[in-house]
């Protein structure tokens, strides 16, 4: 679960390595070429509730304050 502390660490290294854990673990698990684009479109939509949830949350903040 996430933190709300700041990161020593600029996000965009950390997308970075979490992508590359990502891509590691679907090729250290022998999936086939159809399971590795089912679990991205998976990740996709992941994704993007993250994302809807995220905007909706600043959208509060901003109605807010």
């Amino acid at each position: 679960m996430p933190t709300n502390q700041p990161s020593e660490t600029p996000t965009i290294d950390r997308a970075q390595e979490a992508a590359q854990g990502i891509f590691n673990a679907l090729n250290d698990e022998g999936l086939s070429t159809v399971d590795k684009v089912a679990a991205c479109k998976l990740l996709d939509q992941m994704i993007r509730q993250e994302i809807d949830q995220a905007i909706t949350a600043l959208q509060q903040l901003r109605t807010t304050f």
